[in-house]
């Protein structure tokens, strides 16, 4: 036999068990059947290898990668939400807080610009000395005479005040019947104590006038605080029986004088009009009298009107214990020395005189 011949038949054996292995599986398949069933096969077979091959490795490192990836995003989200949040919100409230008190400053701004032309205006109104003022009440009219020269600020501010008709329609709301302590109390045009304003402006300070030397303290040789200077105050007529040692001083019946907080230049627009002679610390100003003519009116309001004040109701102890509901109020109204007048007094008008 030649050797082409045995290189063939040796061709033919090799390929021979493929054809038999397709035969042995696809017994019932074409040719062409089983040449696609061989070679899905074959497909089959290599997807398995390539995913083994895919996922040993690889799936390990993504997964590492989306661990990683939700930490980052939790540690994002926990950021934004307790600081990322709060400081927005923080700088938004900084810029509403801003854009308020500029819109505030604005507002007081037009108003001073306002008050500036009412005080060029008012100029020819309240210039002179010991100027009057009548203050018509229910009660009769009360005269007042100006003192600028103990305190010029708070006379002129008054003056102002009287001239823009700030007092017109308003009310006494307090009247103080002590001892030693007789006065009422206006100037507030909420009616409540808690209102009033300066005639300067918005942001306008009215100086206290008292002192014409204010006193000086220090501890003398012995260790004891003592006033070291000589005290003054801006009027004889209006400040009587000076006390250095309890601070007090005496305001004679038919004085005005300037209210105020307690705090040093807080006084606006309330005053008191003194009923009696009256000791009060030395921290308020007076800038006026009345006139003799007008104590008649001041007697009155003093015989006729009560304070009134509240307090709680000593019935509701007898209801403590006892099961049934009453009607009876927490608070009554009493008479008593410091308080609401019993009797409206009513300051209907205030005129500067001529």
């Amino acid at each position: 036999m030649s050797k082409s011949k045995v290189k063939a038949k040796r061709n033919s054996q090799e390929v021979q068990p493929s054809n038999t292995l397709q035969e042995n599986q696809y017994p019932k398949l074409s040719t062409t059947a089983k040449l696609v069933a061989a070679n899905s096969n074959k497909i089959n077979q290599d997807l398995v290898i390539n995913k083994k091959s895919f996922w040993v490795k690889p799936d390990f490192q993504k997964k590492i990668v989306s661990v990683i990836l939700a930490i980052i995003g939790i540690t994002v989200t926990i950021f934004v939400m307790f600081v990322g949040f709060p400081h927005i919100f923080n700088q938004t409230k900084v810029a509403q807080e801003y854009n308020e008190n500029k819109k505030r400053e604005q507002e007081i701004a037009k108003q001073q610009e306002e008050i500036n032309q009412k005080l060029a205006e008012e100029e020819p109104f309240i210039k002179g000395e010991r100027r009057r003022v009548k203050l018509e009440t229910n009660f009769g009219d009360i005269i007042l005479e100006m003192r600028e020269d103990a305190a010029p600020k708070n006379v002129e501010n008054f003056l102002r005040l009287t001239h823009r008709g700030f007092y017109d329609n308003t009310i006494f709301h307090r009247i103080v019947k002590q001892e030693n302590f007789a006065v009422i109390q206006g100037g507030d045009p909420t009616g409540t104590g808690k209102g009033g304003e300066v005639a300067f402006g918005p942001n306008a300070v009215l100086p206290d006038e008292i002192w014409a030397v204010f006193p000086q303290f220090d501890f003398n040789d012995n260790g004891e605080f003592k006033i070291i200077n000589e005290p003054k105050l801006n009027s004889d007529e209006l400040y009587k029986n000076l006390n250095l040692e309890t601070g007090t001083v005496t305001y004679p019946k038919g004085i005005i004088i300037m209210a105020n907080t307690g705090k040093p230049d807080s006084a606006s627009s309330q005053f008191f009009i003194t009923l009696k002679d009256t000791i009060l610390n030395a921290q308020y100003t007076a800038f006026g009298v009345v006139l003799p003519e007008s104590f008649g009116v001041l007697d009155k309001i003093f015989a006729e009107v009560t304070p009134i004040t509240t307090t709680s109701n000593p019935e509701l102890g007898n209801t403590e214990n006892s099961s049934k509901k009453t009607d009876i109020p927490l608070e009554i109204e009493i008479e008593g020395t410091d308080g609401r007048p019993s009797t409206e007094i009513k300051l209907i008008s205030a005129k500067i005189l001529k």
